[in-house]
């Protein structure tokens, strides 16, 4: 059993300092491998213990505690079973493999260790490491996208750029990141219930989600049958804005910055709706934030605007000219036609809104997975993002023949996935 150290997948990364409080078999194997890697010896700062094979990785960060993110310069991997040993020389490459969260690498009572920790939760902060492993776990990916949050590190501290992109709440060049609002879900969105209780989402009707954020609502209606399609501008800008009988704009005006974007994205929104709208906004009281523009912006550079009920209503009318209807707190509905809104609300005084089944829960992947949680998503994280984007691109889940690596995610998560999805 192996005392701390950074766990990725079936690995577990330590500093050698770390192998003090190891047990001796632990010991036993490191020193096995650096007899086998004569040349690393002297050399590694860094073990990588595989937990399912008889491998040890004996890494080289020479930069390990001057540099908050080092990079690797070498690397031997030792198969103790066979007695080999590959190396490989990252010294001379532009883009080598970094190194984050160091301090999950050191003992726990590591003098580094708390001034470590404190740089990995400002990141957090700014949501620095939101973007996929394989994108910033190398030295040019995580240039751009600290350069994308306007911020820099220096002296294991944050530091913002001079154009304040990443803290002057009052600055005008400060750059909202609204797509981090975006949530995954493992359920339905409260408006989706919504619709769905009040049978919208039977399957007779086509849906589009403007706004549809990771898109994790298509994916539900689309496995349950439902003709749903989303557009997102962060997460699928690329996928069809057409009409649909119902249209989804779900959590999408609170988070927008400028009014006059907010309005028109009301209006684009309730054009393609061909007989019902569903808005929904967070409502008054639920987060706090430092004042900006009309709303608050969080340490994460998101904004969002708390609506109370009556300024939500007031606000669609003003901006649609269309009184819309009340349905539950922050969500309100917005017919077409005299007609459509009389029907629901006949159907509404006559009867209570149904139960949402369990037809809606995602087939793949599962909220918990893209939070990092599931084991399977860290071992496949970049085939089971190929797949996502895949199933955005189409606008729901593809058939066995659209998605090119299917052979593959079949051989990763067994042979009933892409069963499942098609």
């Amino acid at each position: 059993m192996l005392d701390g150290g950074k766990r990725v997948a079936d690995t577990v990364y330590m500093h050698v300092s770390l192998l003090e409080e190891q047990s001796a078999a632990v010991r036993d194997l490191v020193i096995a491998a650096a007899a086998l890697a004569r040349d690393a010896d002297g050399r590694f700062s860094v073990v990588r213990i595989a937990l399912r094979r008889p491998q040890i990785g004996l890494l080289d960060y020479p930069g390990f505690f001057a540099e908050p993110f080092p990079a690797l310069g070498a690397s031997w991997l030792v198969d103790l079973e066979a007695g080999r040993v590959s190396c490989v020389d990252f010294s001379n490459r532009d883009n080598p493999p970094i190194l984050h969260r160091k301090e999950l690498l050191l003992p726990a009572q590591h003098p580094e260790r708390a001034r470590f920790a404190s740089l990995t939760r400002a990141l957090v902060d700014y949501g620095a490491f939101e973007q996929p492993l394989h994108t910033i776990g190398q030295r040019l990916g995580w240039s751009r996208a600290l350069a994308s949050l306007g911020l820099k590190v220096e002296n294991h501290q944050v530091v913002v750029s001079p154009d304040g992109t990443a803290a002057d709440h009052g600055s005008d060049a400060l750059s909202i990141a609204r797509h981090r609002t975006a949530l995954s879900r493992s359920r339905l969105s409260t408006p989706m219930r919504a619709l769905a209780q009040w049978g919208y989402l039977d399957g007779s009707r086509t849906v589009l989600d403007y706004g549809c954020g990771r898109g994790d609502d298509v994916l539900a209606l689309c496995a349950a049958g439902v003709r749903a399609t989303g557009w997102d501008p962060h997460y699928a800008p690329g996928c069809p804005r057409e009409p649909a009988e119902v249209v989804n704009l779900g959590f999408v005006l609170n988070v927008i910055e400028d009014p006059a974007e907010r309005s028109e994205a009301l209006r684009t929104a309730y054009g393609l709706a061909e007989r019902v709208l569903s808005v929904a906004v967070m409502p008054t009281g639920k987060g706090d934030g430092a004042d900006y523009a009309d709303g608050v912006i969080t340490t994460r550079r998101t904004f969002q605007k708390y609506f109370s009920q009556t300024a939500l209503r007031a606000y669609v009318e003003q901006v649609l000219g269309r009184e819309p209807v009340t349905v539950g707190a922050g969500l309100v509905f917005v017919f077409r036609s005299d007609e459509e809104e009389q029907s629901f609300l006949a159907r509404r005084q006559r009867c209570a809104a149904q139960a949402t089944d369990d037809r809606f829960e995602l087939v793949l992947p599962p909220a918990e997975a893209r939070t990092g949680s599931a084991s399977a998503y860290s071992r496949h994280q970049e085939l089971l993002d190929s797949f996502w984007s895949t199933a955005l691109e189409l606008g729901r889940l593809p058939e066995a023949d659209e998605f090119e690596r299917g052979e593959e995610l079949r051989a990763a998560l067994g042979s009933g996935a892409m069963a499942e999805t098609g």
